[in-house]
């Protein structure tokens, strides 16, 4: 969806190419999304493709696009120029996604605000077609609520990108927010102050506990989901060895 929109934006020729000057277009466009130190980390691959001279065609612009989105997600400081600490946090636990996903779904969505207001257009992302345009029906639109055509990136992110939150991962979140006070108000070595301001930031500073449960809960399913897939396929291999046996 995000490549046929921009595509769209650049007014792409029929051959599906971008000329020189729509890859630098884009460059400044991707800038005023970004900020200048991802535009920097992009700056070679820009260069490399204006030496081609041949225009760039889709596929190139389609990596070009992820690699930028991988970027942004694995920077630190693109989301917290867009959001503050405590407000990534909440997103963050509020979707049940870790850091680097809530990163990236922001890096999509900042694609996306044409016109930087931090809010996306329904008829914007309309300009999708096939498949796409029915993700758009399907999910995005029922993500504006209060049916006005403009969706925050708290809607996008929930609509798009949100996990259910199970309800292992509440509990095991209660577990070390639980034990975090227990450790702070039980050593002997903390002061009675430092133990009031260690407090105090675990309640004012949720993500300290959340962001990093979430991003263990995350591996730990994803290494559990790779094994589980793994053992179906050797069991279908067995199987299919059985069969022709």
């Amino acid at each position: 969806m995000l490549v046929a929109l921009l595509k769209g934006c650049l007014h792409c020729g029929d051959n599906g190419r971008l000329s020189p000057e729509q890859l630098d277009a884009y460059a400044a466009y991707s800038a005023e999304r970004f900020g200048p130190a991802a535009s920097a980390q992009m700056e070679p691959l820009y260069g490399k493709l204006r030496a081609a001279g041949a225009g760039v065609d889709m596929e190139t612009f389609i990596e070009l696009v992820r690699d930028q989105v991988k970027l942004a997600s694995n920077s630190r400081e693109f989301p917290r120029a867009v959001f503050g600490e405590a407000e990534l946090g909440k997103l963050g636990w509020d979707s049940a996604l870790p850091p680097a996903e809530v990163a990236k779904a922001l890096a999509v969505f900042r694609l996306l605000d044409f016109n930087l207001d931090n809010f996306l257009k329904l008829d914007d992302l309309r300009k999708a077609t096939g498949i796409e345009r029915e993700i758009v029906a399907d999910r995005l639109e029922d993500a504006d609520t209060n049916e006005d055509g403009f969706l925050s990136f708290k809607d996008f992110l929930m609509a798009s990108y949100a996990r259910e939150k199970p309800v292992v991962l509440n509990m095991l979140v209660l577990l070390v927010w639980t034990a975090a006070f227990w450790l702070v108000l039980n050593l002997p070595m903390l002061e009675l102050p430092v133990k009031a301001v260690l407090c105090g930031g675990l309640l004012l500073k949720p993500q300290w506990i959340t962001g990093g449960v979430i991003k263990f809960y995350a591996m730990f399913r994803n290494v559990v989901d790779r094994a589980r897939a793994e053992i179906e396929v050797a069991g279908e291999e067995r199987g299919g060895r059985g069969a022709a046996a």
